[in-house]
């Protein structure tokens, strides 16, 4: 059974279902793509790959667990240190393993038949990434009734025509509602932390002090950089390069920062504020600008985000201990940034100019470079070039680095176009030029961006490989 049969198979156990004691999945729960400009557009429609999601997951839901009786045949529960689940399958399907292949039981690695076994993965950034290929009538529909099963636990499934279906969790409806949230009560755990870096202060403390003290010293030793561009992978692929960014900060110039980050979790076609009025670290909380976050709500141009998602999404959270570490009195605006369009960008360019004129203001940017490798589904390959791939791939993020670099938004736009680069902060990045652009314009001053640092998670030297791209950079402003 291909994707599309799947497809027709949970439509029809939604239909059986539909008015069931049991079901209360909407019909709307089940979303289709059938372009890759659809997954190319939607930084949350691509999967987590090599270097980006060390042990990426999250808690079943409890109401979920009772009822597991019903597919015993089908799955088997393994937890691990009470925070973190997956499910296996026990039957053969080919799946793309998305997540959680660290800090699980080793069970979730073998198999009985000595085949490749099949995972389920409830990940932060999509709770199910998988690569459907040729399944037995039968089998499909056991599969099937599993997702539909998940389907009224909130969970939404995007099956993507192409190449795999996807889970992932939705807003719930009345969720900003909450009084607790409007009054800006909640605290946003560090949901990642001993999994994507150290739960532990000292542990990460000196971790963050070895990558800070490897830079030297910054760039601009007298001037404080008034954004700066940051990986978010885990920290044991990317730490030592986002130190480089952060590096370029002077903490005492420094009083609010503005932390934009793509959403990977949920599909967004605007910016989203915090519920929250504190991010908690483990070398501390982080306490949010509550007033600029109003001010920014004030403008109507704005969302909020679902907390359950906001808890779930890695790539803010990813830059708070290295600002915790660094930082001395601050306070944070986390920015969850959508799949925007180009006049979109324009229009919240415009809105956060009067924010990055002010030198006490810094933007934090988050985003990797490029993600190749099948798993991405992006593996572009000139095979009359010489060059080893993962050169290929640094030559073409260099020139990603280049458009960055003339703080042109029309440059980088050029760019994404031609190469179709995937970089998931392509619309963060593309907000802070348009903000550096319409500033400069505004108030006859220039503006410099300076790239420090570049890596990669692998050397990618065939077709079955895969890599990730990380990148620092740092953009200055200067009265001509």
């Amino acid at each position: 059974m291909t994707s599309p049969s799947i497809l027709l198979e949970i439509k029809h156990q939604l239909r059986r279902a539909q008015g069931g004691r049991h079901m209360r999945a909407p019909a709307d729960r089940l979303c289709c793509c059938q372009s890759h400009s659809f997954r190319r557009s939607r930084p949350w429609a691509t999967t987590v790959g090599e270097g980006d999601a060390p042990g990426d997951c999250q808690v079943l839901p409890e109401a979920v667990r009772p009822r597991l009786w019903r597919w015993r045949g089908l799955v088997s529960l393994y937890e691990s240190g009470g925070s973190a689940l997956s499910i296996k399958a026990t039957f053969r399907f080919p799946l793309m393993f998305v997540s959680a292949k660290y800090r699980m039981p080793n069970e979730l690695f073998e198999s009985s038949d000595n085949e490749s076994p099949a995972f389920v993965s409830f990940a932060s950034n999509c709770c199910l990434g998988l690569a459907v290929g040729t399944l037995e009538h039968h089998r499909t529909r056991f599969f099937a009734s599993f997702l539909v099963f998940l389907l009224q636990y909130g969970y939404c499934l995007l099956v993507d025509l192409f190449h795999f279906p996807k889970l992932f969790t939705r807003p719930e409806a009345g969720l900003q509602k909450d009084p607790e949230a409007m009054s800006g009560g909640r605290v946003r755990s560090a949901s990642h932390a001993g999994l994507w870096y150290s739960d532990n202060p000292k542990t990460l403390d000196a971790e963050l002090s070895e990558w800070l003290n490897k830079v030297g010293a910054p760039q601009r030793p007298n001037k404080s950089a008034r954004a700066i561009i940051s990986p978010h992978a885990g920290y044991s692929y990317c730490g030592d390069t986002a130190a480089f960014a952060f590096k370029q900060v002077i903490p005492d110039a420094v009083e609010r920062i503005f932390v934009m980050g793509p959403s990977h979790v949920v599909c967004l076609n605007n910016c989203a504020l915090t519920s929250c009025s504190r991010y908690k670290t483990p070398l501390g909380n982080l306490h949010v600008d509550q007033k600029i976050n109003d001010d920014l709500m004030a403008t109507n141009a704005f969302s909020t985000m679902n907390f359950h998602d906001e808890e779930s999404e890695h790539s803010i959270e990813m830059q708070m201990p290295f600002i915790a570490k660094i930082m001395e009195n601050f306070a944070i605006i986390p920015i969850l940034v959508g799949s925007l369009t180009q006049s979109t960008q324009v229009m919240y360019g415009k809105i956060f100019a009067k924010y990055i004129a002010d030198p006490r203001n810094l933007f934090v940017i988050s985003s990797d470079f490029c993600h190749w490798g099948h798993r991405f589904h992006f593996t572009p390959y000139d095979s009359s070039d010489s060059r080893p791939i993962h050169e290929q791939i640094a030559a073409m993020d260099k020139e990603g680095m280049d458009a960055i670099s003339t703080v042109d938004p029309h440059a980088f736009t050029t760019y994404l176009k031609k190469t179709q680069n995937t970089i998931c902060g392509r619309n963060p990045i593309s907000v802070m030029l348009q903000a550096a652009e319409h500033f400069r314009q505004m108030n006859n001053h220039t503006a410099e961006f300076r790239f420090l640092k570049y890596s990669q998670s692998n050397k990618c030297r065939n077709m079955k490989d895969s890599s990730v791209s990380y990148a620092a950079g740092a953009l200055y402003i200067n009265p001509k």
